[in-house]
């Protein structure tokens, strides 16, 4: 079915569209606006009859000659892989729904500009022009070759080769702008390019449910917003099976010739050569100038796979190898270093080094302060066991320093925590949000307190709460102190009975006529002190608390994607290469404390008087229960669903898993269940790929299973290893 005006729910994992075509295609277009006035003037007036038109033109562009890596969500067969290809209709999955429909080179507006082609080595023949003909430069593995747009219309070549019949939009610049172009055989062009009425099932639209997936390539690879955890692909599907390798069918030879099994694919663009395209399978369409040889095709993407006779780098043969086959202890599946075998007679030094090794640390050089070269123990907010928790009153850290834990007995440096603070503090410093919020903030809160201070300790103010005329005057007088009506109300009520005697308390000075009588050495009090011994009173700080302040929520948003490690170092995660190994997946603990200090390290910026020290401080209860919500929002604000937030006050164990495999890029948009050990679902806190082949997940509680499932999109069309078709009744 074509995609409605009026968009469906996704009902249900999937939904399947004829295809999507644009209210406007790609071209120039005009817009004329004209607008009447007429009306008469009555005896003393005129009459008015006039027209006034205004044109304006747009122009409507979209990929022609190349396409942005963006535009592509993934190949099947994933480039570069071996396997049992030879049975699947290889095809293209895009992010943009319209794109094969954009251009409208056929009559018909349905039927897709593009085409999906899988060439044998042979078929391509060598490249006459641009690039894959320079001396000493080999041709591309797919055997395209790049021109100039300019050579594409007027190449420098015999007139045997047949080439698009395009025109240039000015934008274009043909004299500069590259496109990448194959050259096939005329009896190739006719043999393998589909008819029209074929293009038209071999393109289509697909709605997919993307909660269960990465969203840095799916949210963040396409760039466009999500509604309902939803997302729109097309999918160009090539008529035509892989070439085969030896012994795997008995067609596996071709013109006598035995197959390599390596095949080529090209995205390729029509635009400018239908006419050489048949309406349908076997109906007569131009034929090609008498003496031609060469038929040259726009490239917009290609690449290259290679079909075996016996299973390789498929999704489930990827996914069994990355669990060892053996049924006894799986402490190979942990993150950490591989532990080497204690010696029989350990001396306390090995069983020490040993042990801080299966705990999951890894030594590093350290240069300390006083320039003395050693090493420290290090190891990420990933654990194999979870440390207790920090108390919850604890006094926060201010510099790493404080964070450093030291094994005077060993004389040695525990980083970890140290390390988590000064990331923190360097990913603030980066964020001219954060810190531009964060000044605001503070200098509201200095603002508020300094007005409190001095209008609430004023007796003339105070006593106007005394009766209920008086109320108005101190809500006049309150208005001038940048107050917002509901904090007004707030201090016209409660605050008089509960806050004012504290704040008062805090400002009492001595009865008249007694002198200083504080001892010589110390100094009077100034306005300062006064405010940090009021910031001090647990009524104040929890006036403060209940403020609404509007900063608060861009700081929040930004600590809460702090707090799942976006931004953080790859590094610091996994500190060495050795506890990720390639074709590997490993479990572990979150350790909230780390994560506590990752975010105490960028609230420490711009700290620079105890008064903001003070209120921040007064303020932590505030911003750790809003974080500590907030995170469980984090993935369902991208996805464009609306979930209440889990309730955590910090004490929800949080699990996670790393996989670094040819199926985490083979296969982006893999979809990702896990459940405890009751069979409830967990939620996913945040699942991306942190690398080309590696993808991050941690889940919102410890999962005791999870599935791994091909991505709903890259759904693929093919036939048995018999070569039949069984019909599904749905």
């Amino acid at each position: 079915m074509s995609i409605p005006t009026k968009q469906p729910s996704l009902s249900g994992e999937i939904q399947f569209f004829d295809n999507y075509i644009p209210v406007l295609h790609e071209g120039d277009y005009k817009i004329t606006v004209t607008q009447k006035l007429k009306g008469a003037g009555g005896a003393n007036g005129f009459d008015v009859d006039q027209s006034f038109t205004e044109k304006q033109s747009f122009t409507i562009a979209g990929p022609r000659f190349s396409l942005d890596p963006v535009d592509i969500h993934r190949e099947f067969p994933p480039p570069g892989h071996q396997g049992r290809f030879e049975t699947v209709l290889p095809h293209m999955t895009l992010t943009k729904r319209a794109l094969p429909w954009e251009r409208n080179v056929f009559s018909d507006a349905a039927i897709p500009w593009l085409a999906l082609l899988v060439f044998s080595e042979d078929e391509i023949l060598e490249p006459v022009i641009g690039t894959g003909v320079n001396p000493g430069v080999k041709p591309n593995p797919t055997r395209s070759s790049s021109i100039r747009l300019e050579q594409l219309t007027n190449p420098p070549t015999k007139p045997s080769v047949v080439y698009p019949d395009v025109t240039f939009d000015p934008y274009e610049k043909p004299a500069t702008t590259l496109c990448s172009v194959i050259d096939i055989a005329p009896d190739t062009f006719n043999k393998i390019v589909p008819s029209e009425s074929e293009l038209a099932y071999l393109a289509h639209g697909r709605k997919v449910n993307i909660e269960k997936k990465s969203t840095s390539v799916t949210v963040g690879g396409s760039g466009t917003r999500v509604e309902d955890a939803t997302q729109w692909f097309s999918v160009i599907v090539a008529g035509r099976f892989p070439d085969a390798p030896v012994g795997a069918r008995a067609t596996a030879t071709k013109n006598g010739v035995k197959s390599t099994g390596k095949n080529i694919a090209h995205l390729v663009s029509l635009e400018g050569l239908t006419k050489y395209i048949p309406a349908t399978p076997g109906k007569k369409a131009t034929d090609f100038p008498t003496g031609t040889e060469r038929v040259r095709l726009v490239s917009l993407a290609s690449w290259t796979f290679t079909c075996l006779p016996v299973s390789g780098q498929s999704f489930s043969a990827l996914m069994e190898g990355l669990v060892p086959d053996s049924d006894g202890d799986r402490d190979e599946l942990l993150l950490r270093v591989p532990v080497p075998t204690s010696p029989a007679a350990s001396t306390l030094t090995q069983t020490y080094a040993l042990d801080a090794l299966e705990s999951g640390y890894t030594a590093r050089t350290y240069a300390t302060r006083q320039g003395e070269d050693t090493f420290a123990w290090y190891r990420g907010p990933f654990v194999l066991k979870l440390p207790e928790r920090f108390p919850a009153n604890r006094t926060q850290y201010s510099v790493s320093g404080q964070a450093v834990v030291y094994d005077k007995d060993k004389g040695l440096f525990d980083l970890s925590y140290a390390s988590a603070f000064e990331i923190g503090r360097l990913a603030a410093i980066h964020s001219s949000v954060l810190t531009s919020n964060l000044h605001s903030w503070r200098s509201k809160g200095r603002q508020l307190l300094d007005r409190l201070q001095q209008r609430m300790s004023s007796s003339a103010i105070a006593s106007l709460f005394d009766t209920a005329s008086g109320e108005l005057e101190a809500e006049a007088a309150l208005q001038h102190a940048m107050l917002t009506e509901s904090f007004i109300n707030y201090l016209t009520g409660k605050f008089v009975s509960s806050i004012l005697p504290a704040v008062q308390g805090a400002n009492a000075s001595a009865p008249a006529g007694v002198g200083d009588i504080r001892p010589a050495n110390q100094s009077a009090a100034n306005d300062a002190q006064k405010l940090a011994s009021a910031l001090a009173d647990p009524k104040i700080a929890s006036f403060l608390q209940t403020i609404d302040y509007e900063e608060l929520d861009p700081i929040l948003t930004f600590l809460a994607d702090l707090y799942l490690l976006h931004g953080v170092p790859f590094d610091y995660l996994v500190p060495d290469e050795r506890m990720l190994p390639a074709e590997s997946v490993r479990f572990f603990y979150v350790d909230r404390n780390w994560l506590d200090v990752l975010v105490e390290g960028a609230m420490s910026v711009g700290l620079h008087t105890g008064i903001d020290v003070g209120f921040q401080t007064a303020m932590n209860t505030v911003i750790s229960s809003g974080l500590y919500e907030l995170i469980h929002a984090v993935r369902d604000r991208l996805l464009g669903i609306k979930t209440p937030s889990l309730k955590d006050a910090g004490d929800i164990t949080l699990g996670g898993v790393l996989i670094r495999s040819a199926v985490v890029s083979g296969w982006p948009g893999i979809e990702i269940d896990a459940k405890d050990a009751s069979g409830n679902k967990i939620s996913l806190l945040r699942m991306d790929h942190v690398g080309p082949e590696v993808l991050l997940c941690l889940f919102a509680g410890v999962p005791a299973s999870i599935s791994v499932s091909e991505p709903q999109e890259g759904l693929h069309f093919g036939v048995e290893s018999n070569d039949a078709v069984y019909l599904r009744h749905l």
